[in-house]
């Protein structure tokens, strides 16, 4: 499983903001229907505050007014080119602007809705996004006042209101004058991929990069050392794990991927390898009285991790009392490899040893 985190700096009058929402929550929806393993991502949004065109009238004005001030520089048949293609983009995600309505002061009251509800550790990235998404609509489709108390119900917060304010409207100033943001919507993936809001292929090619970059950890546990069933999987183990090398192709070092020495086999020693250079990260250790002081592998998916993947495999197999197994990598993708390699060996495909609840509900989805 991988977390991936997405920063987006927005504003609730923008309607290329709710425009770029919808088209995130598609986006998503796909990556985790076709992505190998994306259902079972934890993707956390974070919605950050922005005052876009504030509203410099001191009271409550028609959309309308904000509208023709914010497009005074553009002529009647560009502005009228400007909604036609706003319209057209909007409803092919499924939105609905309308242009009528009022509007007060300024954004302040929604956007610190959004902010407490997020301080809440009650509350999951999931409603936040629920939440924008009515306040939105409330906005742009039903041409609502969302500065108004009847509109934002949970406004009306009696604790910690006041320095909520201010703390929004500090976040908003950092966005504008200390990361120079002068345009909404901002979509920023784990602090550093921007994205446009738009391009699909690139949405799921920064996805990929995310993956790729995500430490990705196999945890082990060995019991019952002094068991007959460890004393007896021990040796095997040691001479399958030269099989599975020998067979898998993989360059492989020493535990210090910069040693340029060999992989450790051996029944007394233990099992110690881990990739070379580059390509490798953390070791894989295996002794006859256990992990060898480890618990887990932090492989960080590279090359050599299908090695040490299908090692851990044939060890709970031989082991099934004595080794326990679970992994960051999603059981039908991330595993595949090492599954494959595993029944060219010894023929047959094995059960997930750990929680099947993955793919289970990879089963209930299709």
């Amino acid at each position: 499983m991988t977390v991936i985190e997405i920063d987006i700096v927005f504003d609730f009058i923008c309607a290329w903001c709710y425009i770029g929402k919808r088209s995130l929550d598609r986006a998503i929806a796909l990556y985790r229907k076709t992505y190998p393993g994306g259902r079972n991502d934890t993707i956390t949004i974070k919605w950050g505050p922005f005052y876009l065109n504030p509203n410099r009238h001191g009271h409550r004005v028609a959309k309308s007014v904000l509208f023709n001030e914010r497009l005074q520089d553009k002529t009647p048949e560009q502005r009228a080119a400007l909604v036609k293609r706003l319209d057209k983009i909007a409803q092919s995600v499924g939105v609905c602007i309308n242009y009528g309505g009022m509007i007060g002061p300024d954004t302040r009251d929604a956007h610190r809705l959004v902010y407490l509800s997020r301080k809440d550790p009650t509350i999951g990235s999931e409603v936040h996004g629920e939440l924008v998404e009515k306040l939105l609509e409330a906005y742009h489709g039903r041409e609502m006042d969302i500065s108004r108390p009847e509109v934002l119900k949970e406004a009306a917060v009696a604790a910690g209101i006041e320095a909520a304010v201010v703390e929004v409207d500090e976040e908003a100033r950092k966005y504008r004058e200390i990361e120079g943001i002068r345009g909404v919507p901002r979509f920023l993936f784990q602090g550093k991929y921007e994205w446009d809001g738009e391009d699909l292929q690139e949405f799921m090619e920064i996805m990929g990069k995310v993956k790729a970059e995500t430490i990705y950890t196999h945890y082990y546990t060995i019991d019952n050392i002094s068991s007959p069933e460890w004393e007896a999987a021990w040796p095997q183990l040691v001479e399958d794990a030269q099989k599975i090398i020998d067979n898998s192709g993989v360059p492989l070092s020493g535990p210090d991927f910069d040693d340029p020495g060999p992989p450790i086999i051996d029944v007394n020693q233990g099992l110690f390898l881990n990739g070379v250079g580059d390509d490798g990260h953390e070791p894989l250790c295996l002794d006859r009285h256990g992990n060898g002081g480890f618990s887990f592998v932090k492989t960080a998916r590279k090359p050599y991790d299908d090695v040490v993947a299908c090692i851990l495999l044939r060890a709970a197999v031989l082991a099934p009392n004595c080794v326990s197994l679970d992994s960051d990598g999603d059981w039908e993708h991330d595993w595949w490899i090492a599954r494959h390699l595993y029944r060219n060996l010894w023929g047959g495909d094995v059960e997930c040893p750990w929680s099947e609840t993955e793919v289970a509900t990879e089963v209930a989805d299709d």
